[in-house]
């Protein structure tokens, strides 16, 4: 036999043992990569459903704070509104002079500084101030300062009513 002849088909016979080398480490390389791909693909289905879920919660959560906030804040201008309006309709009978406040501890006092004696008997038709009736201004002022009290308690219920629930939206109790 022709010593070039066997040196061809070694050759050949190491040419077909590489290249059947080189198939199965692709093929199994291959293999390998697709059993990770679905298994990460897998995953990520998984992880964007989850996300997916979490934004609509999330939305669904934003959505129910602002209409809380929303109605806290109706509530609030409609409390300010009336008690404003209780306000005009205070001030409009003192000074019709249809409210009077009166302190019933007090006693009148003339301009010398002495008590006022008690009236007289008799009839008599007066417009003048029963004793303790409290003076237009004075009347007046007490409204506005009790008025505005109110305003604050309204803006103190008010904060309060938005504290509570930023605390709900953060999962913090509110106290």
């Amino acid at each position: 036999m022709n010593p070039w002849t066997i040196v061809i088909a070694v050759l050949l016979w190491l040419a077909s043992l590489a290249g059947v080398g080189w198939w199965q480490r692709t093929d199994g390389a291959t293999i390998e990569r697709d059993t990770w791909q679905k298994r990460e693909n897998t995953e990520l289905r998984t992880a964007n459903a989850k996300i997916k879920e979490l934004e609509a919660k999330a939305k669904s959560d934003t959505s129910a704070h602002a209409q809380a906030l929303a109605e806290a804040s109706t509530a609030f201008e409609r409390k300010l509104k009336d008690a404003n309006a209780q306000r005009a309709k205070d001030r409009a009978a003192v000074l019709a002079g249809t409210l009077r406040l009166r302190d019933n501890g007090a006693t009148g006092l003339r301009a010398c500084g002495s008590g006022i004696s008690p009236p007289a008997a008799g009839a008599s038709v007066g417009d003048g101030r029963t004793p303790g009736e409290l003076s237009a201004a004075a009347t007046g002022f007490l409204l506005d300062l009790a008025s505005d009290a109110d305003d604050i308690a309204h803006q103190l219920a008010q904060a309060q009513a938005v504290i509570r629930e930023d605390r709900r939206l953060c999962g913090r109790p509110a106290r």
